[in-house]
């Protein structure tokens, strides 16, 4: 699906050409995303916004990704206000994830509302909304890994279009930059990197938590500082998809008219007897 790109301030952009100020923009739009999942979290979604049970439903859950990643993100920047760099990091993977299913939920979406495949929707949507990991679950949830993988994939050809688009953003990356990204700043890479504390290995325990005569790792910590800032940039994924979904009622109105509600024999209701 082709994603509405966030698009840079272009007055922005040639005041970094003519300063060379490449931060200033990173930062802008980094402000700008936070600004936008806020904005997203504080809508409201009830019965009387939709034409059915169904857009309410799916609408009900596409929402609740911002809200989720609105909370992970401002505990995140309260965390390293007071320099708790650690859990800050955990509450970043954790971001990572939010925006992966979210994204994923709402892509499975609108694949089976382009293809006019209700039974496919619904199966998926009941995955999502109300899947479990427990061995008798009747409904098997998604796992994160697959969300992670397909966004990880559109993370790739969104920074193929910047390096297309704005080429003096990657002047310093090599003679090619989306390859230069895939191996060091991907989403997968990114989440890797946030997993390295998140897990209490030797990295996220003793190197950071160390004696009081151990050496110096300020350099670590401001490290993953800044990558708790690349976490937050990916929730640009979640709001591209969250754009699309400002129409979905009524798309799906127009692809299903006659259908008002989940089927009698829904996973739902068959897990529940």
């Amino acid at each position: 699906m082709t994603d509405k790109r966030p698009e840079m301030d272009k007055d922005s952009i040639m005041g970094a050409i003519m300063k060379g100020d490449i931060v200033g923009i990173r930062d802008a739009r980094l402000k700008q995303i936070i600004h936008d999942i806020a904005e997203w979290a504080r809508r409201r979604w009830t019965a009387e916004d939709s034409p059915n049970l169904v857009t309410y439903e799916i609408i009900e859950l596409a929402y609740s990704y911002p809200k989720r990643a609105h909370d992970l993100i401002e505990s995140m920047r309260a965390l390293m206000q007071a320099d708790r760099v650690v859990p800050a990091v955990i509450l970043a993977r954790a971001l990572v994830e939010t925006i992966a299913m979210g994204r994923y939920f709402i892509d499975k979406m609108e694949k089976s509302l382009a293809d006019g495949d209700f039974s496919r929707l619904e199966a998926q949507f009941f995955r999502f909304y109300a899947g479990s990991k427990l061995g008798d679950a009747k409904i098997k949830s998604i796992h994160v890994n697959d969300a992670l993988r397909e966004l990880e994939a559109t993370d790739v050809d969104y920074v193929s279009y910047l390096v297309n688009k704005y080429p003096f953003l990657w002047s310093m990356s090599g003679p090619n930059p989306s390859e230069a990204f895939k191996g060091e700043g991907s989403l997968l890479q990114t989440y890797d990197k946030l997993s390295e504390i998140s897990h209490p290995n030797g990295l996220g325990t003793q190197y950071l938590y160390p004696a009081a005569d151990a050496p110096d790792n300020s350099e670590v910590m401001a490290f993953y500082r800044y990558m708790t800032g690349v976490a937050i940039w990916q929730a640009h994924h979640l709001l591209a998809a969250l754009d699309r979904m400002n129409t979905f009622p009524d798309r799906f109105v127009a692809k299903f008219p006659n259908r008002t509600g989940f089927s009698d024999d829904n996973p739902l209701r068959n897990s529940s007897g």
